[in-house]
């Protein structure tokens, strides 16, 4: 069951990484997802940087991309997993979440219905 804190990698490229920011259990079953994407030049989100020792599956200096972010059921994610469309990751360690959390309650990328979302 995918959660807060839950990472997953798309099985199909660009085999984006994506963070749940919610816990379904409180917000009626709704996740928000944010892309874990590389920082480089192309990149605009730069509220939020990682480095590899944040988290082990980063290989190098990554943006949480709160630009890049989705909304849906956690039961439709938990069926895409099962359906092998996404593999699950070591959970974000809990302060690195608990910091991404801290920037995204203040995101200019998030509106107020995804900071409800949040925790």
């Amino acid at each position: 069951m995918v959660g807060l804190g839950t990472v997953l990698k798309s099985k199909s490229a660009p085999y984006h990484r994506w963070l749940i920011l919610s816990d379904p259990a409180r917000t009626r079953g709704d996740v928000l997802l944010v892309s874990l994407t590389t920082f480089d030049d192309e990149c605009e989100d730069e509220e939020c940087l990682l480095k590899p020792k944040d988290y082990k599956e980063l290989a190098r200096e990554t943006a949480v991309a709160f630009s890049f972010k989705r909304v849906g059921p956690a039961k439709a994610l938990n069926a895409a997993v099962k359906a092998g469309e996404f593999r699950v990751l070591d959970a974000m360690p809990e302060e690195t979440l608990q910091r991404i959390l801290k920037v995204a309650a203040k995101s200019n990328y998030l509106g107020v219905t995804h900071r409800a979302l949040l925790g």
